[in-house]
């Protein structure tokens, strides 16, 4: 279910659908292996430990597994985090991503 080569990265970034939130980029794109895949995407700015970095990630593909149901097509989705809020940052990229993927 995830996206892990280069050009299906590039893809996304520049033929794919682009919606903002605050500290998020969500990326989206129609399948073209008619297959439901993620990514995300946190740079060492945002956050140094890797232990927040994996546990975002965490978070991400939870909110994505909840909200596939709800897809009428195969799609490829790329979250691309610029920040991380220092309180409640879980509730808050669940939200942010919850309202961008219902879009």
């Amino acid at each position: 279910m995830r996206i892990s080569q280069g050009d299906s990265f590039r893809a996304l970034y520049r033929t794919g659908h682009r919606l903002e939130a605050p500290g998020l980029l969500f990326f989206w794109l129609p399948s073209p292996d008619q297959q439901n895949r993620m990514a995300t995407i946190i740079r060492k700015k945002s956050a140094k430990s890797a232990v927040l970095r994996n546990r975002v990630r965490r978070i991400m593909r939870e909110v994505t597994r909840q909200q596939i149901p709800q897809f009428t097509r195969p799609c490829w989705m790329l979250f691309d985090i610029q920040e991380i809020p220092k309180k409640g940052a879980s509730a808050i990229l669940r939200a942010s991503a919850e309202q961008l993927m219902e879009r």
